[in-house]
């Protein structure tokens, strides 16, 4: 976990609106955990309103860390079976196309 304004006062990290938004929220402090599944690869953004970690219970711990750590391989496996579902169902709508195209004028489209 890192404190939100450290981040947007460290010359080494990326700068953008975001921080500032996040810290006007009442959020204080932001960790990243990266996923990879199948070819996606990203980081998940989890934030807390704590000050440090002592003061919630919630930001550390091994049990925790391993929750958050699952929590973003999910979210990324998530966001990979979106595309391909996305790629699913355009393929589907294209076959029924041909189909339909079949059915009513004799010939498909290739």
């Amino acid at each position: 976990w890192r404190d939100i304004k450290s981040i947007s006062q460290d010359p080494d990290s990326a700068k953008g609106p975001r921080l500032k938004l996040m810290e006007e929220a009442g959020f204080r402090m932001a960790a990243g955990i990266t996923f990879q599944y199948m070819h996606h690869r990203g980081m998940v953004i989890f934030l807390t309103t704590a000050e440090d970690e002592n003061e919630n219970r919630l930001t550390g711990g091994i049990t925790h860390g391993a929750y958050l750590y699952q929590a973003a391989q999910f979210i990324g496996a998530t966001l990979s079976l979106a595309e391909i579902r996305r790629a699913s169902l355009a393929e589907r709508y294209e076959l029924k196309e041909r189909c339909y195209s079949m059915m009513h004028y004799g010939r498909g489209n290739g």
